[in-house]
This record gives structure tokens, C-alpha cells and sequence, in this order.
């Protein structure tokens, strides 16, 4: 080695070496860096080599041939950095000559020291970008595989992901499925349960109701039973008074024919008798009251009197009446009526066809004295009735049936009637003319006169046959 190669020169030449190597043979340690390093020394260590060789004046010889070997080389710097054999000078040629050179030399050896660094710049510079681009090529590469990588194992992970989501959601999907049949279950069966324990409360209620409309019907049947029986009493009971007191009167008749009769029997013994001397007694005279002259028609007993005046009087009427079971309260099941006929301010309860009926205000008759107590008299839970002796206080009054019930009297339709004059007695038979329709009833006003000579059986056969008949032709058709 030269001596213008200082220890401190080498020893930077074989550290740049060292790296130039490590760079060449692709080194780990090595980058863009390092080589961009190597680059800048290696110029810096020529600059003060040529610099050493300017400063001795000696030597230009062996730096320039350092340079062309180093240009020749293309830029190795291991061979350029080998010294160069000393060069000899040609014999015969004076040291003055060689004195005379070293200025065109050094100028010559500066444009080329300028040139070669130039072109080792160059080199260096161009080096530094293959080697920078091949760098980056490679982090490129690297880094593309290593995101290659990356998304290849981020696509793993979504792909389980997705997976792992898809199978927790058809899980999840499978449980609300099952949840939604087992709660569908728990309410058809509360339903069904509901509807049973509905179905086993209305069949409750339902026998409850059965057994209270039983006993109901049960309760008013004893109730009307009762009452019947009841009525029927008080009826045998009038009829018996009835039949007691005509047995009075005709016993009474009787009473007074035999007295007359004795009575005059013994005037007339006294009158056979002959008149002597003696001094006859004067008996004082028997003076017996007859009985009024008494006519039977039918079973009635009335005054001649009355009869007489009956005639002309028009006010004094019998009714037959025909009425509708009701459809509501008792009358949905008993399909029968308890008749009270009312005519202006009072209201009669029948007691039979041979007898009067019972007058009373109708305060009285709307009474519980009548509803829970005679009810309708003889004629309780009869659709036909025969009033007897209704006084219609004028020639035209107002009449209306009235079917007793336990608390709401069914009241029927207000006609104004007057007696009826077409009434006639023909073979026996009753029959009138003039029929008075009520909707719901029908009836004959027959004077009293002619019912009276008509008798009670008579008053029933036309109740019976011609009223009743008639009526049911009538209801039918207005249906």
C-alpha cells in the first residue's frame, strides 16, 4: 500500500469493503441506506486519496492508474483501491523534464479525477435506485404477501365468523320457533281450559236456573193449586149460602100458602057454623102477611116485581166473555186466564151462571184481597165467564176484561158497549147479533130480561158453542 494511503484511509477502505461485500452478497444487515453509505465513502476516500496525491506531488502516476482501474473495473472498489506498481522513468531523460510535467498532469488528472468521480457518482446514484427499487420491489412483495397473508386469515376469520353467526342465528331461530310452539301450546290449552271451566259454569248456571224455574214453577203451581182449591171453596161455600137462602125463601113461601090455607079453612068452619042465642065469641081475625108471588127461571128466585121492571130496564145486563191466554208471566205456561170484568168505576168477580156476581170498587178488585185471595171466583182459570146482574150504570158504559196475574194484572183493550137488543131466545138457544170484539176477547151483552128466561144452562151452551167458536175464527184470521 502507498505510503499517501494513510493507516486511518485503510482501515475506512476496509470498513467500506466490508459493507460493499455485505451488500453485494445480500446481506440481512445491508438496505438502500448502507448502500447509499458505501456510495459516499467510497467518493470520500478517493477525494482523499487524490487529494494526498496533489498534496506530495508524487505519485500522479499511481492515482491515475488507481482511477483507470477503478473506471475500468466499472467501479469495483477493491480493485481500486490496489496500489499500483511504481512506474519507472524511461533512462536518458533528465529529472527536469519530469519537473516540467506535473502541472499539465495535475490538471489533466483533476478533469479526469472529476469525470471518474462524476462517473462513480453516477454508478453510485444509479445502484442506489436498482438497489432502492429492488428493495422496494421486495418490501412490496413481502408486504403484499404478508397482506395476502393477512386477508387470506381475515378471510378465514369472517368466513368463521359468518358461520359461527349463521349457526348461533338458526340456533336462536330454532329456540324462538320452539318457544313460539310451546307458548302457542300454553294457550290453547289455558284456552281450552277457559272454554271448559266457561262450559262447566254456564251448565252450572244453567241447572241452577233449571232448579229455580222448577221450583218456581213448582211454588206458583201449589200457589195457583191453592188458590183454586181455595177458590173453589169460597165458590161451593156462596153456592151453598146461595142454595141455603132460596131454600129459606121457598120455605118461607111455603110457610105463608099453608098459613093462608089454615087461615082460611077455619073461616070458612066458621062460617058453616049456625048463629044461636048464645053470645058467640068473636074471634079476632088471623091476619097473615102473603109472600110476595115468587117465579123460578132456571135456578134463580126473583121478585114478580123485579121482573116486571127488568123488562124495561136496560142498564141490567149479563156478559158472556171469551178471552186470549196471555203470553207472558204464568200464562207462558198456563195457557189459561182468571177473568174480572170491569165496567165504569166498578168491577165484578163472577160467581157462577145462576147467580149475580160479586160488585166492588176497584180499589178492592185490584186488591190482594182478589189477586192472592177469590181470584177470579167460579170462573178462575177459565178462558170463558159469565157475568151475571152487571150494572152498567147508563145505556153506554165503558167494559174491560182484566186477567188477574199474582202482581201485574194483564188489562186488556176498553170498549163502549151498551146492551145488546138482537138478543133472542130460538128453540132453546141463545143467540146474539151484535158481538163486541176486543182483539184479545169477545163478548155478548145480553139484557138480563132475556138471560134470565134463557136460564143458567142455556148462558154455558151459548158460552160454549156459539161465543167461543166465533172468537177462536177471529183470533185466527187477524193472525
Amino acid at each position: 500500500m502507498p505510503e499517501y494511503f494513510s493507516g486511518e484511509t485503510i482501515g475506512m477502505w476496509e470498513r467500506v469493503m466490508d459493507c460493499g461485500w455485505n451488500v453485494r452478497h445480500g446481506s440481512s444487515r445491508s438496505s438502500s441506506r448502507d448502500t447509499a453509505f458505501l456510495a459516499a465513502a467510497g467518493i470520500a476516500l478517493l477525494l482523499a486519496g487524490a487529494s494526498n496525491v496533489l498534496a506530495a506531488g508524487s505519485g500522479s502516476s499511481a492515482a491515475h492508474d488507481m482511477a483507470d482501474r477503478f473506471a475500468r473495473s466499472g467501479g469495483d472498489a477493491g480493485s481500486a483501491l490496489q496500489p499500483a506498481a511504481p512506474v519507472k522513468a524511461p533512462a536518458g531523460k533528465s529529472t527536469s523534464a519530469q519537473a516540467q510535467k506535473p502541472a499539465a498532469k495535475a490538471d489533466d488528472l483533476k478533469s479526469y479525477e472529476d469525470e471518474l468521480l462524476a462517473r462513480a457518482r453516477a454508478e453510485a446514484e444509479a445502484r442506489a435506485r436498482d438497489d432502492l427499487a429492488a428493495g422496494e420491489a421486495k418490501a412490496r412483495a413481502k408486504l403484499e404477501q404478508r397482506l395476502a397473508r393477512e386477508r387470506a386469515g381475515e378471510t378465514r376469520r369472517l368466513s368463521e365468523r359468518l358461520r359461527t353467526i349463521r349457526e348461533e342465528r338458526r340456533a336462536r331461530t330454532a329456540r324462538e320457533a320452539e318457544d313460539a310452539r310451546a307458548k302457542a301450546m300454553a294457550e290453547e290449552l289455558a284456552k281450552t281450559e277457559a272454554e271448559a271451566r266457561l262450559a262447566a259454569g254456564k251448565r252450572e248456571q244453567e241447572r241452577i236456573a233449571a232448579e229455580k224455574a222448577d221450583a218456581e214453577a213448582k211454588a206458583r203451581a201449589k200457589a195457583e193449586a191453592e188458590l183454586r182449591e181455595k177458590g173453589a171453596a169460597e165458590h161451593a161455600r156462596a153456592v151453598l149460602r146461595e142454595r141455603q137462602r132460596h131454600l129459606a125463601e121457598r120455605i118461607e113461601g111455603y110457610k105463608a100458602a099453608r098459613t093462608a090455607e089454615i087461615a082460611a079453612a077455619a073461616a070458612a068452619e066458621r062460617a058453616a057454623l049456625p048463629a044461636g042465642p048464645t053470645t058467640t065469641v068473636a074471634h079476632a081475625p088471623t091476619v097473615v102477611e102473603s109472600a110476595p108471588a115468587v117465579t123460578e127461571v132456571g135456578s134463580l128466585p126473583v121478585v114478580a116485581a123485579k121482573q116486571a121492571a127488568s123488562h124495561t130496564d136496560l142498564r141490567d145486563v149479563t156478559v158472556l166473555l171469551v178471552m186470549d191466554a196471555g203470553s207472558r208471566g204464568i200464562r207462558r205456561w198456563n195457557k189459561n186466564a182468571d177473568p174480572m170484568l170491569c165496567v165504569g168505576g166498578s168491577c165484578y168477580v163472577s160467581r157462577g151462571a145462576d147467580v149475580p156476581a160479586e160488585q166492588m170498587s176497584r180499589g178492592k178488585a185490584f186488591g190482594p184481597g182478589v189477586a192472592l185471595g177469590k181470584r177470579a171466583g167460579a170462573c178462575s182459570n177459565h178462558l170463558g165467564c159469565v157475568f151475571r146482574h152487571v150494572d152498567l150504570g147508563s145505556t153506554r158504559e165503558w167494559l174491560q176484561p182484566v186477567d188477574l196475574r199474582i202482581l201485574r194484572h194483564d188489562r186488556r183493550e176498553s170498549k163502549l158497549v151498551t146492551a145488546d137488543p138482537t138478543c133472542a131466545i130460538t128453540a132453546g138457544r141463545l143467540s146474539c147479533d151484535r158481538a163486541i170484539d176486543g182483539g184479545t176477547w169477545r163478548a155478548w151483552i145480553v139484557p138480563e130480561h132475556i138471560a134470565r128466561r134463557a136460564g143458567a144452562a142455556a148462558l154455558e151452551a151459548a158460552l160454549e158453542r156459539e161465543l167461543a167458536p166465533h172468537h177462536d175464527m177471529a183470533s185466527h184470521s187477524n193472525r
